[in-house]
């Protein structure tokens, strides 16, 4: 076997040639933290250049402006520049809006209305009053009029 011993040599210690991230007109010291608006929050790497971002709002926090685009929901600010904000939902329970008017009747949601023979009417959120025809057309067009559930029937009058 062969010995192989290192010489004792000096390497001048070269220092970082960049000691700061610059973005747009701002300067950052290495480790320093940049904050990229409502976006995202970055670290100054010791190269100049921001690394290690991560989402400005992580759950349960999400984007102001961007939660979810539900009737019983909002949103509440957690932080002084209203970048991030929780989603608050209300229970379900029926509000004076849940509320749909037919004729003098006052429905609640969910509730079934029939008007005579020829439509059945569901109150839906935001009080809209939804109505289907009992029979669909073409329910009374067979051959002797008779259907399970639609007769046509000539108006007595």
């Amino acid at each position: 076997g062969e010995f192989v011993s290192t010489h004792n040599e000096t390497i001048p210690m070269m220092l970082p040639a960049v000691m700061t991230c610059t973005e747009g007109n701002k300067t950052y010291k290495i480790g320093e933290k940049i904050v990229h608006g409502c976006e995202e929050i970055c670290m100054c790497g010791d190269d100049g250049i921001a690394k290690d971002c991560k989402p400005r709002c992580t759950g349960p926090y999400v984007r102001a402006g961007r939660g979810p685009q539900d009737p019983l929901c909002g949103e509440q600010h957690v932080d002084s520049d209203g970048c991030c904000a929780v989603v608050v939902c209300s229970d379900s329970a029926v509000e004076p809006e849940e509320t749909c008017f037919f004729g003098n009747k006052t429905l609640m949601r969910g509730q079934r209305i029939e008007d005579g023979c020829s439509q059945i009417c569901t109150c839906e959120a935001g009080g809209h009053l939804k109505c289907t025809p009992r029979c669909r057309p073409n329910d009374t067009d067979s051959s002797n009029n008779q259907h399970d559930r639609c007769v046509a029937l000539t108006d007595p009058r």
